[in-house]
């Protein structure tokens, strides 16, 4: 009698540590979320005149303000630029938001500029000046995101100008304002056209 009640004990024992370990596992999210809530994105990709593909991996909605691009030309001389983008996002989601900025690829498939065409640092500097700056219609730059880094890094001996960005977003489950950074790279390109002439000031 002893042994039927011990087993009966053991069994029930069992079955509501089974039933505490189902609950728990199902539950553990829902339990995880309220103690440990977690806002985080990913910017898969950013092409300026492009898209931006970003990846929700936190656990509520966001909201996406603005994208930022900025590069040091000098030690003195910052430029930027701000896009807006506006959109929902949900936990788990991706977004692939379409935009155009005036500066950026009119023609991508004109040819890039090497560094080695140029001679010292200061017609460097101005190259890359004159490629920020859109109204030169003769320069621009290709700018490319956090997946396509490395390979505007290998190119053949480009010129290409290291740009730090920001996207600006909202937690909707928090209420707080949040930034993620990430890194682009610009590859100067020039414009076959024969007006332009040569890189150099007095070609």
């Amino acid at each position: 009698m002893n042994t039927l009640k011990y087993i009966s004990t053991v069994a029930g024992a069992l079955a509501i540590a089974g039933a505490l370990t189902v609950f728990a596992i199902t539950k553990w999210p829902e339990v995880r979320k309220a103690l440990f809530w977690k806002d985080s994105i990913r910017v898969l990709s950013y092409v300026p005149n492009g898209s931006i593909v970003v990846a929700n991996l936190g656990d509520g909605e966001v909201f996406f303000t603005d994208v930022s691009l900025s590069t040091a030309l000098d030690s003195s001389t910052t430029i930027s630029s701000l896009t807006s983008i506006r959109r929902h996002l949900g936990a788990g989601k991706t977004i692939n938001h379409d935009f155009h900025m005036p500066h950026d690829v009119a023609f991508p498939t004109h040819p890039a500029v090497i560094k080695g065409e140029l001679s010292t640092k200061e017609e460097i500097r101005l190259i890359v000046r004159r490629a920020l700056d859109f109204q030169d219609s003769c320069l621009g730059v290709r700018i490319k995101g956090p997946s396509k880094i490395q390979k505007v890094r290998s190119s053949s001996g480009a010129l290409t100008i290291p740009f730090r960005g920001e996207l600006q977003y909202y937690s909707v489950k928090k209420g707080r304002s949040l930034v993620h950074k990430f890194e682009a790279m610009g590859e100067v390109y020039k414009s076959e056209n024969p007006h332009c002439g040569g890189l150099k000031p007095n070609e």
